[in-house]
């Protein structure tokens, strides 16, 4: 059979829903557990990282502790919701029960083992909900406890294989997988795939994306490094795989001016002595000599250095779009923000402020990963106030506060925009969750 892979698009939207319980009152028999009280943190903020996460936070919907009948209601939502350009994504961590039958049954806080076929979730309820959903593709991540604290996973091809389904599970039928060892830390088959999505590593196959496979056997080769369970896998077989995260945007290398190509002519020796002068009065008319000579980078290099230096206001603007034209992968974006910033203080933007967001744009295009972060927060600042309602506005800023946050520096204050607009829609939950977000990030200032 031909196969094809089911390539990431602008088009699609990555929604998850993590299902995750540790308590079960109702039957001493199914002990309480460690690791799924902190897994469906731990996977959401892998899922929704700045830079890697394909999900936004807001589609990333966590039901936790919760009774049978909510988990039943939550998943009929998640599945029965979707269309076609949804890429779902299912969660699962708590105690997993196979009935006399050997059907597998996922517990529920009121799940009672005794019982199970009556109180617990059943593997075929939720093929069937998957198979109704209009979602081309669908992730299972299934992290299955066992009664006692030890985690087994069913036969999976015969419980959940499907089209377009893509499942991993944290270990063989015949096999136990450990809860977490303390409190406060995810169960170990989380954790390594937490680790996988929010580095966005590793791509086996370079193009940009870790995909269900990648994720598979990055957690395959890691439980078996710390001498645990292996897990399983099955895989639509008409398609090779679906991405699941994006790999870090390389960071260009910038050539230093002694790397550029050397020319023995007036013009490298004016840039030179440029360069070794202190005193911007005669630093200027050399960069300006330099700039107009017509050296490639070297003139680029001097126009850049030109602008930064003239007092003349039309001077700086002639230089930086010289830099512009120059279409230098360093230089070029870091002038075209130079230019959205002049823009600010125009006549005409006063008169139209679309100009401004234009020019701030025009850099976020460059996806450079300095520059672009940066002006696609000024963008989301200056599109909020323009639209009134805040669903709307979500809609228009989303993607540029997401390419806010992959900058450390800027990922706090992309949370608290996100924070504020979903207050405003009226959405306390989410609202709430990119709070804890951005407290986060501040905790953290380095993650």
């Amino acid at each position: 059979m031909v196969t094809m892979a089911l390539a990431p698009s602008t088009q699609r939207i990555y929604r998850a829903l993590l299902v995750t319980n540790w308590a079960f009152p109702d039957d001493p028999g199914l002990a309480p557990l460690l690791g799924p009280e902190h897994d469906a943190e731990v996977l959401r903020a892998a899922l929704t990282a700045p830079g890697v996460g394909l999900h936004r936070l807001a589609d990333v919907r966590v039901v936790a502790d919760a009774s049978q009948r909510d988990i039943l209601i939550a998943l009929d939502e998640f599945f029965g919701e979707a269309t076609r350009d949804d890429q779902l994504l299912l969660y699962y961590s708590g105690h997993g029960k196979l009935d006399l039958h050997g059907n597998l049954h996922l517990a529920a806080r009121d799940t009672r083992s005794d019982r199970i076929m009556s109180t617990g979730i059943p593997a075929r309820a939720v093929v069937d909900m998957m198979t109704a959903s209009r979602a081309k593709a669908k992730v299972v991540l299934l992290d299955c406890c066992h009664s006692g604290g030890f985690k087994a996973a069913p036969d999976l091809p015969r419980h959940l294989g499907g089209k377009g389904v893509f499942v991993i599970a944290s270990g063989l039928s015949v096999q136990l997988t450990k809860d977490a060892e303390k409190a406060g830390e995810p169960s170990p088959f989380t954790g390594f795939a937490a680790d996988c999505l929010a580095t966005g590593q590793p791509d086996r196959d370079g193009d940009g994306y870790v995909s269900v496979d990648d994720l598979y056997s990055h957690v395959a080769d890691r439980m078996a490094d710390a001498g645990l369970s292996t897990p399983q896998r099955t895989f639509d077989d008409t398609v090779d795989t679906v991405a699941i995260a994006r790999t870090p945007l390389p960071i260009p290398r910038v050539k230093a001016p002694v790397d550029l190509p050397v020319d023995s002519s007036v013009v490298l020796a004016d840039f030179l002595r440029a360069e070794a002068e202190t005193k911007p009065w005669i630093q200027a008319p050399l960069y300006r000599a330099v700039a107009a000579g017509g050296q490639g980078d070297w003139s680029t290099l001097a126009a850049l250095r030109l602008a930064r230096l003239t007092d003349d206001v039309n001077e700086r603007d002639r230089a930086y779009r010289q830099v512009v034209a120059a279409n230098h992968p360093e230089w070029s974006p870091e002038a075209a923000y130079a230019i959205a910033e002049n823009t600010i203080h125009s006549a005409t933007a006063a008169f139209n402020p679309e100009v401004i967001v234009d020019a701030y744009k025009a850099v976020v295009e460059y996806n450079h990963p300095a520059v672009s972060p940066r002006a696609a927060l000024k963008v989301a600042e200056l599109q909020i106030p323009m639209v009134t309602d805040p669903h709307e506005a979500i809609r228009k800023v989303g993607g540029y506060l997401d390419l806010a946050a992959t900058d450390p520096e800027l990922a706090e204050m992309a949370m608290l925009t996100y924070c504020l607009l979903y207050e405003a829609a009226d959405e306390p939950e989410v609202a709430k969750a990119y709070l804890r977000r951005a407290e986060s990030l501040r905790a953290s200032p380095s993650a």
